[in-house]
């Protein structure tokens, strides 16, 4: 089996948000990939090819949450570079 690489940006993410973003499978169960996000970067590589799901975490307050505007869903295939990405806002909007 191949491998590819998950890339994005975490567009207003803040050092002191420690936001970690993880692969899960579609049914929730857990992988072993997680990574932090640095200068509002993160980057998965060496993903097995599948399907997953990128839920990203911090220590966000004041009604702050991290949301993608696209489906967090993502298909990885032999040598592809997969980029998904994120902001952190309120979650009224």
């Amino acid at each position: 089996p191949g491998t590819c690489t998950i890339s994005g940006r975490v567009v207003d993410d803040r050092p002191e948000y420690q936001t970690q973003l993880r692969l899960v499978h579609p049914d929730g169960s857990a992988t072993p990939f997680s990574v932090k996000a640095v200068n509002r970067e993160y980057k998965f590589m060496n993903v097995p090819e599948g399907t997953y799901q990128v839920r990203g975490k911090g220590n966000y307050s004041n009604g702050l949450g991290i949301f993608s505007d696209e489906s967090s869903l993502v298909t990885c295939e032999r040598d592809e570079r997969v980029i998904l990405n994120f902001v952190i806002r309120s979650f009224e909007g």
